[in-house]
């Protein structure tokens, strides 16, 4: 209890000029660092929870495909309607298709499904905006579109196997630039059709209106048997979704070497302050104090450096994180927000398991330099 109150005094008393310069250079090290990891971490969570939201207004909650081959016949369907929870299902098929407008040519993945309607005079489609840009496609612009069906897969019947026809784009689709780039909607029947795989589907999408998706997806599985695959939103893109926390993984390892850096001049801190207070430790020790006491006066006094220095820079972190959420004061277009984005300040997203892990990090390195610091200095003057 004595090494408590004598640390903290040391703490909060003035030092010399040299020490109480180093002792804020290492208070103000540990909580700008602690502040820029709140932020970027709120950076990276508000990024890849604006990837995944757009990604999901494309993907469905559950997607069925077959675990071997590409195209079936699905009679389960009203057996999965009858789930509780599922609110929508749509049959879905895709292939690889090539359009022509004007005098340039582009290769399409062509989705089917019944949520678009085929009209009485023409074949409506749904064009992906980079394909519309690209290509110059604007509303009810007529399209050239070839299909291959799926029986001619010898490269002679390529030249003459397809089929062609005229289709007028009547709305556009915009999520992300992954889909945005590549794919086209049309009525499920037409690219069936066009195909030649009546009543197939190379994909079941499911909607969920409420209820666990864990729960409603097992029991798709049971209806369904192990001859399909059931993946959900995180499932359909493994390779994002993993990609996302090994770059969150990486930002954390490179935070903890910037403290360790950062942590420099806290062993420099408490090392000027032992020297500093030679005298104290004299007369310390000859009232009685042993020699684990006066080191733990120094540890603690490190330890109060660090936790100060973290408070601070995560009170500011989260600050700068509220604000930006608020005001948006960051644009994607710079200063005045120029460009074309789909949102238009950084979205950030600030999460309680951050603003921990910071605080476990940023004390567990500055509680390893202090006692660093004060061990290898008595072990000096022992010796």
């Amino acid at each position: 209890m004595i090494s408590f109150f004598i640390a903290k005094k040391y703490f909060l008393s003035k030092k010399t000029k040299m020490a109480n310069l180093i002792s804020m250079v290492a208070l103000l090290s540990v909580a700008v660092c602690s502040a820029a990891m709140i932020v970027i971490l709120s950076v990276m969570n508000g990024m890849n929870s604006f990837v995944a939201e757009r990604f999901s207004l494309f993907d469905p909650d559950l997607k069925i495909e077959k675990a071997e081959g590409k195209y079936f016949e699905a009679t389960w369907i009203s057996a999965i309607s009858e789930i509780e929870g599922v609110s929508k299902i749509y049959p879905t098929i895709e292939t690889q298709a090539l359009i022509s407008f004007g005098n340039s040519t582009k290769v399409v993945v062509l989705k089917g499904t019944v949520e678009k309607e085929s009209s009485q005079f023409y074949t409506p489609i749904t064009v992906g905006e980079g394909i519309a840009i690209g290509l110059g496609i604007s509303e009810m612009s007529h399209i050239l579109l070839y299909t291959l069906p799926v029986s001619a897969i010898n490269p002679s019947e390529l030249a003459s196997g397809y089929n062609a026809f005229d289709v007028v784009a009547t709305n556009f689709l915009t999520t992300i630039p992954d889909y945005d780039n590549r794919y086209i909607i049309a009525p499920l029947g037409f690219v069936q059709q066009a195909i030649e795989k009546e009543n197939k589907y190379s994909a079941v999408e499911i909607f969920i209106s409420n209820g666990d998706v864990a729960t409603i997806k097992s029991a798709v599985k049971k209806i369904i048997g192990d001859d399909f695959t059931v993946k959900d939103r995180q499932e359909q893109q493994d390779l994002l979704y993993s990609s996302m926390k090994v770059e969150k993984m990486i930002i954390v390892v490179i935070f903890i070497f910037v403290m360790l850096i950062a942590c420099f001049t806290l062993i420099a801190s408490l090392m000027l302050l032992i020297s500093d207070k030679k005298k104290d430790q004299f007369i310390l020790s000859s009232i009685g104090l042993k020699k684990e006491q006066i080191q733990k006066i120094f540890l603690l006094d490190g330890i109060f450096i660090t936790l100060f220095g973290t408070a601070v820079g995560l009170i500011t972190g989260i600050a700068i994180t509220l604000c930006q959420q608020l005001f948006g004061w960051v644009k994607l277009g710079g200063s005045g927000g120029e460009g074309k984005y789909i949102v238009e300040a950084y979205p950030v997203a600030l999460q309680a398991s951050d603003i921990l892990l910071v605080f476990l990090i940023s004390t567990a390195v500055g509680i390893f330099a202090s006692v660093l610091s004060t061990i290898s200095k008595h072990e000096k003057h022992a010796s």
